[in-house]
């Protein structure tokens, strides 16, 4: 089963490039400067190249900064030359280009069956080499594209260098899942405790507030996301670390609900 594509203009020079397959879906965003661009992020490895889909959309020199490094955002990495993420992601992406890593995790977070009618299909999603020689950025650092200027927001929690990427001119932000619609897994190996994620969450509030972006652009699900997203995510974890959170049990886990979003949390957490 092939993944399929679909490309939108999402604001000035920002493409937003949606991957939905019989698994997941996930947005890719191609920003481009006068001199070169930047893909943030690479989705579920597809039998389609992303590389030529990405070739008609720009024929600048293309960069990729990785938000986090699980296998939904990683995947067709491997077609590009130059590629970044930080540091704390490595382990991280050893584990999730590692097949049977992957497979343990489906068994654990997904339904038997599912998962026994997908098995071809995850076959070959799951099978792919990351980047050896991938490059590292820091918090702070900024990429020039020329025209268009890239800030890398550490904000750690869903993995421990999770990142997001501020265009400060434009007031754009990039959000990878740190900031999504519907919510944020804290409860899969490599997640950093709720306490990390809340203070990632305070420093989003604070760039919002002082009108550093006016718009999320997330890695899932409906982009851009809803505005006051960070606050919610703010406030959902102060509820877990108050331990005033209502839960709802899952099979393997459990998630706190707070105005519209969740945060899936260990089922031992206390």
């Amino acid at each position: 089963m092939k993944n399929e594509f679909s490309v939108s203009i999402v604001s000035d020079g920002v493409f937003a490039i949606e991957q939905k397959t019989s698994m997941s879906q996930a947005v890719l965003y191609l920003i481009v400067g006068t001199e070169k661009a930047a893909l943030i992020d690479t989705g579920v490895k597809s039998e389609l190249n992303l590389y030529n889909i990405v070739a008609k959309l720009t024929d600048k020199p293309v960069i990729v900064l990785h938000t986090h490094a699980h296998f939904d955002h990683i995947g067709n990495s491997f077609r590009f030359a130059n590629v970044y993420m930080h540091e704390k992601e490595v382990p991280v992406a050893k584990a999730h280009s590692d097949k049977q890593y992957l497979f343990n995790i489906c068994k654990e977070n997904i339904n038997p069956l599912v998962l026994f009618f997908a098995k071809g299909y995850a076959e070959k999603i799951f099978t792919f080499a990351f980047n050896a020689d991938c490059k590292f950025f820091n918090d702070g650092d900024v990429f020039d594209l020329s025209g268009r200027k890239l800030e890398v927001i550490h904000t750690p929690g869903h993995t421990p260098g999770s990142c997001c990427f501020l265009d400060r001119a434009n007031r754009l932000l990039f959000s990878g899942d740190s900031c999504c619609n519907w919510g944020v897994l804290l409860q899969i190996e490599y997640c950093e405790p709720v306490e990390v994620f809340h203070r990632s969450m305070c420093l989003l509030q604070k760039l919002e507030s002082e009108g550093a972006f006016t718009v999320n652009f997330p890695g899932h699900h409906a982009f851009p996301a809803e505005k006051d997203l960070a606050r919610r995510y703010k406030e959902c974890a102060e509820s877990i670390i108050n331990k005033t959170a209502i839960y709802k049990p899952r099979q393997k886990h459990k998630v706190a609900r707070h105005e519209g979003i969740l945060i899936g949390m260990p089922k031992d957490y206390k």
